[in-house]
């Protein structure tokens, strides 16, 4: 940004004492300095409209100005002043703004506006005909804290929709399977109606309460921006759901072959399934909360939601297992000690697959990223280069 356009002071006041200039740059007008929260109480940011800047009539006009002169490709204003619209339009045009860039309309002449930005600090008649235009970002104040804070949650948010996503696929894979191979292989039926259902009184907690509840990533902020296009239903990712709930079914039929090859009876087989299935539902909730790390390690995160789905699958496991009707409902039979430890075995090998698909899924991350090192690099020096602009 050219010297002129304005003067930027970062100064430091703790209680009464004098303020400390930290950072100042510019040169400053006669214009009323604008002061902006940083999130920090004892921090201040301010900014005096320079010469070639004075007399702009509210802080959006500055920014606006300011972004056209760090790169921005166009934007529009609007007011219902005629003299705020001409000394907006002056001011841009010391400033060497193209009035292409920077069109300045009343509100009943504004045409429809497609913005990535709306800043507004008030509620003018523009605010609801551009809003509703639905743009990326709507900033109603200067506060640079809460724009911090809104794209952090957005990030939660976004990062949570994907984890639940690719839960979802996961967990369906195994359960497709273990209904339609047995059929199709003339074995005999391995999941029942009843047992669907209540499988799914499990993952549709999980889905909307467990992983809602999920906190934020530790490189949240640290993340470059996705791509617009970008998609929670992305092929990538979901290719690694479809391998997780593939393995887990892959271990659980074969279970079911060895124990049908043993001469287990139909009933014991199907509960060592079913059991096991249900503790993968948990497998694959704590596989799908952290892909850089093992499933095993999450389970100290906090999330009050997970162990109170944990809990309703002991009970559930518990009722189905302790109660004679309902176990005889759903066609199972106590397995005893060896089906118990049948079941671990067939759990710990769905936890050895998600392990592998991860580990599969991060040594390509890697290998993707080191071809994308110099674009990073790029990206990384463009971006200094963008906040040395920001502090002139």
């Amino acid at each position: 940004m050219p010297e002129e356009a304005g003067q930027i002071q970062l100064s430091q006041k703790f209680g009464n004492g004098a303020a400390q200039i930290l950072l100042q740059r510019g040169s400053a007008g006669d214009a009323q300095a604008l002061r902006f929260d940083i999130g920090n109480p004892n921090w201040q940011l301010d900014f005096t409209p320079g010469p070639t800047s004075s007399g702009l009539p509210v802080s959006p006009v500055i920014l606006a100005i300011a972004a056209l002169l760090l790169g921005a490709k166009r934007a529009v204003g609007t007011d219902i002043d005629v003299q705020a619209l001409e000394a907006s339009r002056d001011n841009a045009g010391r400033n060497n703004i193209p009035e292409g860039k920077f069109p300045l309309y009343l509100p009943e002449q504004l045409p429809q506006v497609q913005a990535d930005v709306l800043v507004a600090t008030d509620g003018n008649q523009a605010l609801e005909t551009i809003r509703r235009e639905q743009p990326a970002l709507v900033l109603l104040d200067d506060s640079f804290a809460r724009i911090v804070a809104a794209i952090r949650q957005g990030r939660r948010i976004d990062s949570n929709i994907r984890k639940a996503v690719r839960f979802v696929f996961a967990v369906h894979v195994p359960i497709i399977g273990l209904a339609l191979v047995p059929t199709l292989l003339h074995w005999p039926v391995l999941l029942l109606p009843v047992h669907i259902v209540l499988l799914e009184l499990l993952i549709d907690p999980a889905c909307s309460i467990v992983f809602e509840a999920e906190a934020e990533d530790s490189d949240t902020m640290a993340r470059a921006p996705r791509p617009v296009s970008d998609s929670p239903f992305a092929a990538a990712p979901l290719l690694w759901s479809v391998l997780q709930g593939l393995g887990l079914a892959a271990v659980l039929l074969g279970g079911q072959a060895w124990l049908v090859h043993q001469g287990w009876h139909p009933d014991q087989g199907r509960t060592v399934v079913f059991g096991t299935l249900v503790l993968c539902v948990l497998l694959l909730i704590l596989a799908n909360r952290d892909l850089s790390r093992p499933a095993l390690l999450g389970v100290t995160d906090p999330n009050p939601w997970l162990w109170r789905i944990a809990a309703a699958m002991v009970v559930l496991l518990a009722a189905v297992m302790g109660i004679a009707w309902l176990r005889h409902l759903m066609g199972l039979a106590l397995p005893g000690a060896q089906g118990a430890v049948v079941a671990g075995c067939l759990l710990a090998l769905c936890l050895v697959w998600l392990e592998l698909v991860r580990l599969a899924g991060e040594g390509l991350l890697v290998r993707r990223d080191a071809r994308s090192y110099a674009v990073r690099a790029r990206i990384e020096a463009e971006h200094r280069t963008y906040q040395q602009g920001l502090l002139w």
